[in-house]
């Protein structure tokens, strides 16, 4: 599981890592009601690498409070430590990020299926 993050946005209550099987799951839980925002965006950092990669976009829904992403794409390697960003952008072009970190150190036989799943992308 990954530490929690300290919002610099108050719209958002959580932003949470946890390692499942061969992938990491992110939530994050929106206070609502909330206004302004048009949409969320998640970016992955490993190891000691300089830049963050960005892996996905959501729209905001209004009403939705929990969301979630699906990190399938981790397990090629050694363990790891992993630093994922979740970006508010609002609609006045302002944003907003929190951090989660997370050290997953994957079995081979967790390695050997990432490697799997990643020849069939």
């Amino acid at each position: 599981m990954a530490s929690l993050g300290k919002a610099q946005d108050a719209t958002i209550q959580r932003f949470m890592a946890v390692a499942t099987g061969t992938d990491v799951l992110l939530t994050w839980e929106v206070k609502l009601p909330v206004s302004g925002i048009t949409e969320y965006r998640i970016f992955r950092k490993i190891n000691q690498e300089q830049n963050f990669t960005q892996l996905s976009t959501q729209s905001y829904q209004n009403g939705k409070a929990l969301y979630e992403f699906w990190d399938r794409t981790i397990f090629k390697d050694t363990p790891k430590w992993i630093q994922y960003r979740l970006m508010v952008v609002r609609a006045n072009g302002s944003t907003a990020t929190l951090d989660t970190y997370i050290t997953v150190n994957p079995t081979s036989a967790q390695r050997t299926w990432g490697s799997i799943k990643s020849m069939f992308k």
